[in-house]
C-alpha cells in the first residue's frame, strides 16, 4: 500500500517507510525507551526472575538490574508478549545500549527487528559468543564487555 498523498501528517512514498510524521518526530533526536515505555508496568513489559529497579550512583540514572544464574529465566521483555502493542515502533538508524555486565557473569541481549520484507531479524549480543555467526534469521555477535558501564551502539540501516 502507498501513503496518502497530500496528508501533511504522513510521509510521502510507499512501503515500510510510510511512517506518520508524528511517529518520527517524537523520537527525534532519540528515545529513552525506559521512559517512553514504562518498564515498571506489568502491562507494557514482561519481567521474569530477578529483575529489580534501582538508582545507580555512578551514572546517576535509574537502571534495571537483571541477574540470576540462567539468563533465559531472568529477563525484561518489551513490549509485553500479551500486549496489544506488538512493536515499539522505533524508527531511528541507531540503537544505543548502556550496559554494565556483572562480574564473572554471562549476559545475552536480544534485539528483534522487522526488516523491509516484514520478516523478523534477531540480533543477539553476548559475552558467550566467540565470533560473529548468522543462523537463519539470527545474528549472534560477540560483546566482550568489561564489568563497568559501557555504551554499545548498533547501526540499523534503513
Amino acid at each position: 500500500s502507498s501513503c496518502q498523498a497530500g496528508n501533511p501528517d504522513i510521509a510521502q512514498g510507499g512501503g515500510p517507510h510510510c511512517i506518520p510524521r508524528m511517529a518520527r518526530l517524537w523520537q527525534h533526536p532519540y528515545v529513552n525507551v525506559f521512559k517512553a515505555f514504562d518498564v515498571t508496568s506489568k502491562a507494557t513489559c514482561q519481567q521474569q526472575g530477578n529483575v529489580t529497579e534501582e538508582m545507580d550512583r555512578t551514572i546517576g540514572k535509574r537502571v534495571i538490574k537483571i541477574q540470576g544464574p540462567v539468563s533465559a529465566t531472568n529477563f525484561l521483555q518489551l513490549p509485553h508478549p500479551s500486549s496489544h502493542v506488538k512493536s515499539l515502533g522505533l524508527t531511528g538508524a541507531f540503537v544505543y545500549l548502556q550496559v554494565m555486565p556483572l562480574a564473572a557473569s554471562h549476559f545475552v541481549i536480544h534485539l528483534d527487528f522487522i526488516v523491509a520484507d516484514q520478516t523478523t531479524l534477531r540480533l543477539s549480543l553476548s559475552n558467550m559468543f566467540r565470533e560473529p555467526k548468522m543462523l537463519s534469521r539470527v545474528v549472534q555477535y560477540p560483546a566482550p564487555l568489561q564489568s563497568c558501564w559501557s555504551v554499545v551502539c548498533v547501526h540499523v540501516p534503513s
